[in-house]
């Protein structure tokens, strides 16, 4: 509450529950999902987390709002090959899986608008609805045997799927044409990417493994590596966000 200064445990969970992501609607109404397939959610700005839901034999990776009532997360199953979507109208009180086919586990999520949406993971996963997440089909991936860790869009046409594998190859895929087709930026030696940011569509960062730091400043056309202060190659970058055009936080 003090802007990074301090900070203090308001919920912990059992070993297999591992905390993966967390979204807030606004200061007070956020959600959090986790390995060992529970959904904690909390209505007072983060002071106090409950249990709203889970889902036996599940890690769950990403959560994200589309509208202040529409919630989907997506994750899969860590023994089987299986990838699991689900989805909320009624702003998280109640969740149903609109999606458990065979595939690989999904790691993260983003909708164009309410009703374009695309879904990355693992084995080169890639999913995409036009309905909302009703129906969710298969896109052609360029490249296999990466996982695909995040998924981006600047604008209607253009996004960018970020992933690799782990220690030895980073991968960067870019649309033009709202994800019917996805071609090859970068994959290369190297540690996976592990998320992506924009802000206002033209500063954007990528971050993985290897304290790996990406910056663009025209919209994904070309990106500089940069290396932060008090950082060594053995470091894992997990996550971007962005502020402003001044404050980024990894």
């Amino acid at each position: 509450t003090d802007g990074g200064l301090g900070w203090y445990v308001t919920c912990t969970t059992d070993n297999t529950s591992r905390v993966m992501c967390i979204t807030f609607k606004d200061s007070v109404y956020g959600f959090g999902v986790c390995h060992g397939g529970k959904i904690v959610r909390t209505i007072d700005g983060g002071m106090n987390w409950v249990n709203v839901d889970s889902l036996n034999n599940r890690n769950f990776f990403k959560i994200i709002y589309v509208t202040p009532q529409k919630l989907f997360l997506v994750g899969g199953t860590p023994t089987s090959d299986t990838s699991t979507i689900m989805k909320s109208d009624d702003g998280g009180n109640s969740w149903s899986i609109i999606y458990n086919q065979p595939g690989s586990r999904l790691k993260a999520i983003s909708f164009i608008d309410t009703l374009k949406g695309f879904a990355t993971g693992e084995n080169s996963e890639i999913l995409s609805t036009t309905d909302g997440g009703i129906n969710w089909v298969s896109v052609a991936s360029p490249v296999t045997g990466r996982s695909f860790n995040g998924v981006v869009f600047v604008g209607a046409d253009t996004g960018y799927i970020i992933g690799g594998v782990r220690d030895s190859a980073r991968t960067l895929l870019k649309t033009i044409n709202g994800g019917n087709s996805w071609s090859i930026i970068k994959d290369e030696i190297g540690g996976a990417y592990n998320d992506i940011a924009f802000y206002k569509q033209t500063l954007g960062y990528i971050v993985g493994e290897n304290a790996t730091v990406l910056k663009t400043t025209d919209g994904g056309l070309n990106w500089t590596a940069e290396i932060p202060d008090a950082t060594d190659a053995l470091q894992r970058i997990n996550t971007v966000a962005i502020y402003n055009e001044h404050m980024a936080v990894i």
